[in-house]
């Protein structure tokens, strides 16, 4: 009895989610004059530059030393990322933090197709605990990867929607 009533539900979700027009997010469709790309940024050794090289990787993008052969250049023009104290206890302690991180970057293909500098921020927040200090710090760590990661997301994703 129960075994078709789930699969009557499953049928049912599957239905509703195709109905109202939901699909997995794929692989962005970047332009042709990626696919050997010159990735200019001031830090490469940074969390974001490396989460950007690993998913421009996985959209099948060649990334090149060698600025002459790529078919364009991805300029990461600054980054910067960080906490700041969003909120203090009544003793003066700190009891919320902001985490940030920002980056401005252009696209340059030899196409002639163009991407004008961009600026994307993420913010996320947390509450600190002077009891758990190693805690927390693993808590921020996360959250750092998390921003570095979507950022990169976002990165690819606007440079498909240019491209279009």
């Amino acid at each position: 009895m129960t075994r078709p009533f789930a699969l009557l539900a499953t049928a049912m979700l599957l239905a509703t989610i195709a109905g109202c027009g939901f699909q997995l997010r794929g692989t962005p469709q970047l332009p042709e004059s990626m696919s050997t790309t010159y990735l200019e940024i001031p830090d490469r050794d940074s969390l974001l530059a490396r989460k950007l090289e690993r998913q421009l990787r996985g959209a099948s993008i060649s990334l090149t030393d060698n600025r002459d052969a790529a078919g364009g250049v991805l300029e990461i023009h600054r980054e910067d990322s960080g906490q700041r104290v969003l909120s203090v206890t009544a003793t003066g302690g700190p009891e919320e933090y902001e985490v940030f991180h920002n980056v401005d970057f252009s696209w340059r293909g030899d196409d002639g197709a163009t991407l004008d500098r961009e600026t994307l921020s993420l913010t996320r927040d947390y509450t600190f605990d002077r009891n758990d200090v190693l805690g927390k710090q693993r808590e921020y760590d996360s959250l750092r990867n998390a921003l570095a990661e979507e950022l990169a997301a976002q990165m690819i994703r606007r440079l498909a929607l240019a491209a279009r």
